[in-house]
């Protein structure tokens, strides 16, 4: 029922990923700041004594989940890291947006605290998304 995600600044408990099984490949495009504290690049663990995963660890599942090539294609502008592990199984896709220095904040959006940090202006996740999205329809 799903045909692609879009995380920003989130990634799964150490927990949940080990417990996903999906059916068929799912496109996925994922945001994720450097210097994101809510949810650190490099995992970590919560309050509650959840651990958080590390960024490269989702994308290594879904990477190997669709069958997509191990090395991505890199492209970097400015402080934008996009990572396209492409082609992959049944026209999905697996990419990665690294904000070098980026905080808790939706790239191209609006400040929502000091503390979630300023978003980036060099891209729009809206934009992109729906590109994504559109691009990654139920096969």
């Amino acid at each position: 029922q799903v045909a692609a995600v879009a995380p920003v600044s989130a990634v799964p408990i150490k927990e949940d990923l080990e417990t996903c099984a999906p059916s068929r490949p799912i496109a996925v495009l994922h945001f994720h700041g450097t210097a994101d504290d809510a949810n650190p690049y490099d995992g970590g663990f919560t309050q509650a004594g959840y651990e958080f995963v590390s960024v490269r660890d989702p994308m290594a599942f879904w990477t190997a989940q669709n069958d997509c090539p191990a090395q991505p294609v890199t492209e970097e502008t400015g402080s934008i890291r996009h990572e396209i592990h492409s082609p992959c199984a049944e026209g999905s896709a697996v990419e990665l947006y690294t904000i070098i220095g980026g905080k808790h904040a939706w790239p191209g959006g609006e400040a929502v605290s000091q503390k979630m940090g300023e978003p980036t202006r060099e891209i729009s996740a809206s934009r992109i998304m729906w590109e994504f999205f559109a691009a990654h329809p139920m096969p």
